[in-house]
């Protein structure tokens, strides 16, 4: 079965839980002993690892020497060749371990980068020597040519999905042309683009879109967290809002409105499940109020803490999308200037 309850209550889906809670399935397990072996074999199974598989960019540190404290194997790596060292422990049993883990991404496109660069100018070309930072994010006709469908070698933007949603965000571009915030919204609208492009808030994007286009016909439901919905269309978009949301309307102080966050990208559910108590109805002990005694209607409180939580397994916070955005736009801009280079 998809659903198993117990006491009116939902529980995991385990064959101990069937055993106990199924009578078919029960009756079947006694009654055959060929399944009773099968099951027996499967209990002693469920729940462990089924691959080895590696983080795509996290680095353990430790004191000492990791195998010190936790268990190493080594993989092989068709990239190089070789062997790669790795822990026998998930990411979050090695946090637990208290060793200490880092994202460290490394882009081929920032090598791109370098040596694009580098041809442009050692060629000179157009007579200038071009840096990195001197890439600007606002360029008019870079966003055209994006919104075009010109997203080839154009970092995250590539795929169908995102070349389609980019001709979206920037379909009104001629209304923008020579406005005093014109930079900014053109890149506010590729952040989220990156953002929203994702399990989850992609769900969204008709509605971000739409009350882009017609932004004066937007209601904010809850004027207490307009200013922030506001700059992404009454659309959550980054953890951040998430954040800022339980804070206003709940009261949740900075900490533990980060452990939301952290919750919502560890995709931790035991976790959102006892802060999204406390956003309902809150916690005397942490100090928090609690969105329905704060005056939100409980309907409307719940509402939104399903669709922040909802959008928050698989959301960016601004801070990834920015970088992720940075990168995005001045590949876009060296595409649209020096092409051939």
């Amino acid at each position: 079965p998809a659903k198993l309850e117990e006491g009116g209550k939902s529980v995991k889906v385990t064959l101990k839980n069937l055993l106990r809670l199924s009578p078919d399935f029960s009756r079947l397990y006694k009654g055959n002993p060929d399944v009773q072996k099968i099951v027996d074999s499967a209990i002693q199974l469920e729940g462990l690892p089924r691959t080895l598989s590696q983080h795509a960019c996290a680095v353990l540190i430790a004191p000492r020497a990791v195998s010190n404290y936790i268990p190493l194997v080594t993989l092989p790596n068709k990239a190089t060749g070789g062997r790669d060292t790795v822990t026998q422990f998930s990411m979050g049993q090695c946090e637990e371990m208290g060793i200490l883990k880092m994202d460290f991404l490394g882009l081929r496109t920032m090598g791109v980068f370098d040596r694009t660069l580098q041809y442009i100018n050692q060629m000179r070309l157009k007579g200038k020597h071009i840096e990195l930072d001197d890439i600007p994010i606002g360029d008019h006709s870079v966003y055209d040519f994006i919104a075009k469908g010109n997203t080839a070698g154009v970092f995250q933007l590539e795929s169908p999905g995102m070349t389609g949603l980019m001709g979206q965000l920037y379909q009104d571009l001629h209304k923008m042309k020579g406005t005093e915030e014109e930079g900014i919204q053109l890149f506010e609208r590729l952040v989220a683009g990156v953002s929203l492009y994702r399990p989850g808030p992609m769900d969204e994007i008709p509605n971000y879109v739409k009350n882009m286009l017609t932004p004066n016909g937007i209601h904010y439901e809850l004027p207490d967290i307009k200013d922030v919905m506001t700059p992404t269309y009454n659309v959550i978009v980054y953890q951040e809002q998430v954040m800022f949301i339980v804070r206003i309307l709940a009261g949740f102080s900075k900490g533990d409105a980060d452990s939301v966050r952290k919750a919502m990208g560890k995709k931790d559910e035991e976790l959102l499940a006892k802060y999204g108590k406390y956003f309902l109805y809150g916690d005397a002990e942490k100090g928090i109020i609690g969105a329905i005694a704060n005056g939100i209607k409980k309907e409307i409180a719940e509402e939104l803490w399903e669709r922040m939580k909802k959008f928050g397994l698989y959301a960016f916070n601004k801070s990834h999308a920015v970088g992720y955005s940075d990168i995005a736009i001045r590949s876009a801009w060296m595409s649209y200037h020096y092409p051939t280079e």
